[in-house]
């Protein structure tokens, strides 16, 4: 029976102490250097579009930004609106925002 005692003694002052260090280890609510988001997007991206606005395309979870970016439909210029969700697209981008948008029918029939 002491030597049961004594286990479970051990067991609650290990445990003090484990819970005593873990408090210890965190970080402070004060940040030295604001965090900045440094995420760029891949130099091509070729996918299903799941979503367009006026001036953005989604690709495989990428939004993309379209302002400045050359669209071809078919090897034809085109426009935002000609987009649809559901093209595969191919996408370069310049690691901020789109800078060619194809699609060609041949990547997955019409939509």
């Amino acid at each position: 029976m002491t030597k049961l005692i004594n286990q479970n003694r051990l067991s609650i002052i290990s445990l003090a102490t484990i819970s005593a260090l873990l408090s210890g280890c965190g970080s402070s609510s004060k940040s030295e250097e604001p965090v900045q988001n440094t995420l760029t997007l891949p130099s091509l991206l070729v996918g299903e579009v799941s979503a367009i606005s006026s001036n953005s395309i989604t690709v495989n979870h990428h939004q993309i930004a379209t302002n400045n970016a050359d669209i071809e439909v078919d090897d034809n210029h085109a426009l935002i609106s000609d987009l649809k969700v559901g093209m595969m697209v191919e996408v370069e981008t310049n690691g901020k925002e789109a800078t060619q948008i194809d699609y060609d029918p041949s990547f997955k029939g019409t939509c």
